[in-house]
């Protein structure tokens, strides 16, 4: 009789652990694309604005809130995936929730340089 570990597949049915990993990197790819853009973005934004007037204590705190999102979704993404992991359950969430908050970071920030 052959013992079948956890990790073999069965013939005919799907394995959820290979269909999770994919789908975690892919939105870890596309998770680092975002970061990415954001950091374009930001680099834009100081590249364009701010040649006259300008209140540059808003522009500071456009940066800090940017950038403090980007790390927070870093720390949720990659950790999140790392807890799911040692927990068993579905880890392909995490990055999804990382892309969720750097485009909310992305959106506060550009907010807040709007106003300067």
């Amino acid at each position: 009789m052959i013992k079948r570990s956890s990790r073999t597949p069965v013939p005919g049915k799907p394995d959820q652990h290979s269909l999770d990993g994919r789908l975690t990197n892919l939105g870890f790819g596309v998770f680092v694309a975002a970061l990415a853009l954001g950091v374009l973005i930001s680099l834009w934004f100081q590249a364009t604005t701010c040649f006259e007037s300008c209140r540059t204590s808003r522009t500071t705190l456009a940066y800090v809130v940017t950038y403090s999102g980007f790390a927070a979704a870093c720390v949720l993404a990659f950790g999140g995936a790392r807890r799911a992991a040692g927990r068993g359950t579905m880890r392909a969430i995490w990055p999804a929730v990382g892309i969720v908050v750097v485009f909310v970071s992305i959106v506060i920030g550009i907010k807040i340089a709007e106003s300067v």
